[in-house]
Parts: C-alpha cells; structure tokens; sequence
C-alpha cells in the first residue's frame, strides 16, 4: 500500500525542500558505501542503498540529513553523469549480457544490448566501446548500449587498443590516399645534394625528418639544418591534410607507433634516406663561438641528399669515448663541431636563458606478441644534445624569421606566471629568499633570471615547486615568447612529418620565401584541437606505460628495495619516480611511521618534518621497500625500511 503512494511522495518532497542541499562528485569506496566530495574539501557519506543509483565521478545534488553527530547526502538529482561513452569489458551472467567500465574506480557491471547484435558478436571478456542510455538516479535502472568491438579477449594487443580506443586516438595508420601524391612545382627549390648532410636518429627509426650540416667559419658556426617536406606532397586541399589535422600528431606508445601520415610517405617518400634526393626546407643560421644564435639566418626550398645515416649510440660513443666509427669523408670533423656547437649552445643558454633538467629516457622491451620483456634506462648523452640542441636552434630561428616578418603562424608559447598567482608567487619567493617584483616575474628576462638563480642553489625543493605557477603552454597565431624555453619567439617546423602544427608552418615559410601572403593559420577550434589532441596523447602514453610498469613490478618480490627520486609531496603520502625504470610508485604516509602525527607533511615547501627536524624533502632520491602492486588499478606501492618514530633509538 506504501508503493508509489502519492501522499508519501509529497510529504517526502516537503521535508527534502526544507533541507540543505550540497552539489558534488560521488567518490566510490572498495565497500558499498560511498563519499559526496564538495568544494571546500568537505565530504559526506552516502549509504549503500542510494550508491546502487549512483557511479562513481558522477555530479550530482544531495540533500544532507544529520544523523547525530554525522552528516549523510541522499542523492536527489543528476546534474552531470560520469559515464557518456565509455570502453568496458563484456561479462555474461545468468545469459545476460553485461558491462564492467574498465575505470580504476568503477568496480560494477552494467545491464547491456547491442547496437547491432546480427552482426556485433560478443563473446565473455571481449573489450567494447558503450554508452550510458539511461541512469538509475533519473531512469531507475542503468542501461548500455555496445557500439563497437575494440578488442577481443584473447588479442595480445588489447590493452594498446583498449587505451587509444579510450583517449578516442586513432590505433591503425592512416589508408593511404586514393589521390595521386603530386610534387608541388616550385621554381626556386635549390640544389644541395652536393653537401655532406647527414642524420642520427634511433636504431628503430624509418620517419628520418631531419638532417644537419655544419661548419667551422673560424668566429661561428654555420649550422643548416635541413628538414623533410612532407607538405611538397600533402596540399591544403589534399585528403591527407584532413587526416593529418585531426590527428594532429603521431602518437608513440611502447611497441607501437601510430603514425600522422601513411608509413608510405612518412617512412619512404619524405624520410632522409641515404643515398636518396630528397625534398627539403633547409635553414642556414650563424652561431657564435659562445653559442649566441645570430639574427642572420636564411630559409630556402632544396633537393638534398644524405651522406649518411647514425645512430645516437653510435655517436656519443665516438665523442664521449673516440671509439672507432665507419664516417664517409667529411662527417667525422662535422660531428665533431657539432658537439661543440651544442656545448657551447647549453653554456650560453645556461647563462643568459634557461635550461630544463636532464633526464634518462626509458624503453620497453616487448616480445612480438606484447609481452613485457625488460625496461631500459637510456642516459641523454652527448648525441642527443647535439641534434636536440640544433633543432631548438632552427625553431627558435623560424620564431625570430616569421616574427620579423610580422607573420602569422603556428607560434609555440608560454606565458610564464599565472597572473592570478603572482601573489602568492611574490610570498613563496620572499619565505625561500629571493627578490623579485610583480613586474620583473612577468617579463621573459625576470622568468629566466629567477630560473637560474634557483638552478645555481641547487634549489631542487623550490624549483619543482615554481612548477606550479606555471601556465600551460599553447598554440597561437601571433608571436609572443616561450618563456619555458627561454626564447623571444618560438615556431616549431622540424618534425613536419610528426607534427600537424609543423606541417602548417612548412607552408608560411615557403609563402615568406616566395614572397606570397598567407592567412592566419589557427582557428580558435583548430587551436583547441590541436591542445586536446596534445593532451590525449599524453595520457594515452602515460596510462600504456602505467600498465606495463605495474606489469614489471609485479614480477618483482616482494620487499626488493629500490631507488627513487621524491617528485610530490601532499598529505596522503609521497607521489616518487624509481631511478631505474621511470614507474611511478606512491608511499603512504601511514607507510612511513609507526603512530600517527609523527610526521608533517609540510606541502607549500615540499617537506617533511619531524619535530624541528627536515627529515625528507621534494628531489631527493631514497631507498624504499616494495610493498603492494595492484595490476588492476595499476598502483606501485612502496613502504620505508625502518618507518619513523617518536620513540628514542
């Protein structure tokens, strides 16, 4: 008699109306209960009968009930659903077919059909891309609808599939077009197949995009740097630009590279194949012996051919150690002058702009079939300076040349200080001891100075810290300086195969060189694009090596003691990066002494204190313990040998 009684509802609604109401994100718990997480940092419990409507992520509004002294939320209205589309794994129970979000934090399954069941065949953990239909908060049921296929249980690439199908990346290279690639015909392209360029490249890599030639000019060098055209072949209108632009970049996941372009032309037709003509955008500039690079460079359109193809190991190993390397005539006093060059590029930059951290890189090594085999550390050694500093050479050059052209392009920036910072910045610099005035941080010269006196500190707390002042970087059309980079103008056009970005700068530097106007070439839509598709690919790669870390460290025992470097501190505990691998792992702060209240977690300087006593701090490396790994949630987690105590040894 009480079910869906009229009556009840009304009086239910009247005394809902008369209390408060909160709106927030529901944050399930591994129980049935679960959390209502609002602004403020204030949270409110839900009980397990109203989370059986809710997902965890979920935006909703709540009312609050106090139940003596405890506060609940009971649930009232979805106001945004975590779930839209979705990839989940198929499950069947009872017959039934059901999906399990593949989310770290949603541990139920949902009721499902397909799309198209004639031809969509589900068998018991295939991976599909659904979507939510219905909700049970507004529905009174939850409902899934099964779109496509993503992966089948048994494919040993599922997982590679599974991440890119979830940032919505592309996972196949792109068909190769229909139309006839045509050369642009171009009068002006000049001949330089007469000089020694060479490339270093990976042992690995077939989308060779860049080579150099250098030489000594007794007061500077002459750097050119000549780079791959793919836009002699892909016009404005081509049906590989409309491709190129929504990939916008060529995505590298462990084991897989998911290429902008066909492998045709990015690996065949455009890469610098030795021995082969090649069509090129080559910029000569003039570096100064103290690594100063001279407004004085020139853009041209050539035919080039490679000398001859390195390799990074390769040459660090003939510079670092003089062991023996097979070089045509000509390339080894050439490799030579470029180590230079990029040791005195690194000095100059260093004194008068501002220099990045060096850090290793990691590879994985995978069986042909996905499987983990090892994780590689790879030091950056000299060859990796020598063609990195070159291109950061040429991009800065291309800034300058268009800027002084007072041309639009793709301009790469970054603003330095968050405005809405800069007080609490001014407050954190005079605590730690430096002196600087609003104005002063927001000029490019401020931002590099102070850069480099916290770098001359060895300020390692303080200078990851700074990060969190930052702005993001961005794309835009207009010329304004990189501060991160220490530049005036920056236009990245050396990775045009890679890069869509690179591709669209390729065409205004022909258009400067021919003398021809061009048209701003980002719109605000492309521009956005252009930073979500920067940030998908991101997450893909992190989220790919994420779960071949936890991959790794689950082989590991139990107890093994590794190295790792302090990269955050906050109150649950210390977010850490291991030396060897470059995983992340975490250390619970209930991990790191016997009682509580032992430690502060100090998170505005970075670290953490016992009594009057700084016992850890952010950039330090310690020794700790592996305790847990959670393949599922892709979690590493580690303890300290002998946690911290307020008892007297």
């Amino acid at each position: 008699m009480f079910k869906d009684n009229p009556l009840l509802a009304q009086l239910k609604a009247q005394i809902v109306e008369n209390l408060p109401t909160v709106e927030g994100r529901v944050k399930a718990s591994d129980k049935s209960y679960g959390f209502l997480q609002c602004d403020g940092n204030k949270s409110y419990f839900i009980a397990p009968p109203f989370m059986k409507n809710l997902i965890h992520g979920d935006l909703i509004k709540a009312s609050l009930h106090e139940q003596g002294k405890k506060t609940s939320a009971e649930p009232q209205e979805l106001l945004q659903p975590s779930l839209s589309q979705f990839i989940g794994q198929v499950q069947f129970i009872n017959g039934k077919c059901r999906i399990v979000p593949e989310h770290r934090q949603i541990n139920r399954d949902l009721p499902a059909r397909s799309v198209d069941p004639k031809t969509l065949k589900l068998e018991q953990g295939d991976w599909v891309k659904a979507k939510l239909s219905s909700h049970a908060l507004t529905d009174k049921q939850f409902a899934v609808i099964v779109e496509s296929l993503v992966a089948k249980q048994d494919d040993p690439l599922a997982r590679w599939k599974i991440v890119t199908a979830k940032h919505d990346l592309a996972w196949d290279e792109p068909e190769s077009s229909e139309t006839t690639l045509e050369v642009e015909q171009v009068s002006s392209r000049v001949d330089l197949r007469h000089m020694p360029w060479f490339t270093i490249d990976g042992l690995h890599t077939k989308d060779m995009d860049d080579a150099i030639h250098i030489s000594d000019q007794s007061d500077h060098w002459r750097l050119s740097v000549a780079i791959a055209d793919p836009s002699a072949y892909v016009s404005e209108g081509h049906p590989l630009n409309q491709v190129a632009k929504d990939r916008c970049f060529t995505l590298y996941l462990p084991g897989k590279t998911v290429p902008m372009l066909p492998e045709n032309l990015a690996n065949q037709t455009c890469s610098l194949l030795p021995g082969e003509d090649k069509l090129a955008l080559v910029c000569h500039m003039k570096i100064e012996k103290t690594g100063l690079l001279k407004p004085d460079f020139e853009f041209e359109l050539a035919t080039i051919r490679s000398h001859q193809r390195l390799d990074y190991t390769s040459v660090s190993n003939l510079i670092e150690n003089q062991l023996d390397l097979d070089l045509v005539p000509g390339i080894e006093a050439q490799l030579q002058q470029l180590a230079e060059f990029s040791r005195q590029r690194i000095e100059w930059r260093q004194q008068h702009s501002t220099v990045f951290k060096s850090r290793p890189d990691y590879s994985f090594e995978l069986s042909e079939y996905g499987e983990l085999l090892d994780i590689h550390c790879q030091p950056r050694r000299i060859a990796n300076s020598m063609v990195e500093e070159a291109m950061v050479a040429a991009n800065a050059a291309a800034g300058q040349f268009l800027s002084q052209q007072q041309r639009q392009a793709v301009y790469s920036v970054h603003c330095g200080f968050k405005t809405e910072s800069i007080d609490a910045l001014l407050k954190f610099l005079e605590k730690n001891g430096y002196c600087y005035s609003a104005q002063e941080l927001q000029t490019l010269s401020g931002f590099c100075e102070l850069r480099r006196q916290v770098e001359a500190r060895g300020d390692v707390a303080n200078e990851v810290l700074l990060r969190r002042f930052y702005n993001q970087s961005e794309f835009a059309n207009d010329s304004q300086a990189h501060f991160g980079l220490g530049e005036a103008a920056y236009a990245s056009w050396t990775s045009p195969i890679r890069k869509y970005g690179d591709m669209l700068n390729h065409r205004i530097i022909k258009a400067a060189i021919l003398e021809q106007s061009n048209e701003a070439p980002l719109t605000e839509e492309l521009s956005q694009h252009m930073s979500e598709q920067r940030r998908k690919h991101k997450f893909a790669e992190r989220e790919m090596a994420d779960y071949l870390y936890t991959q790794y460290y689950a082989m590991l025992k139990v107890g093994s003691k590794l190295k790792a470097e302090i990269m955050d501190v906050n109150r649950a505990g210390l977010k850490l990066q291991f030396m060897d691998t470059g995983a992340r792992g975490f250390l619970p702060a209930s991990l790191m002494s016997d009682a509580k209240d032992v430690l502060v977690f100090e998170t505005d300087t970075g670290c953490i204190v016992q009594g009057e006593s700084v016992k850890l701090c952010l950039g330090e490396t310690i020794e700790v313990i592996l305790h847990d790994v959670r393949i599922e949630n892709q979690n590493i987690t580690v303890r300290l040998e002998k946690p911290y105590s307020n008892t007297p040894n």
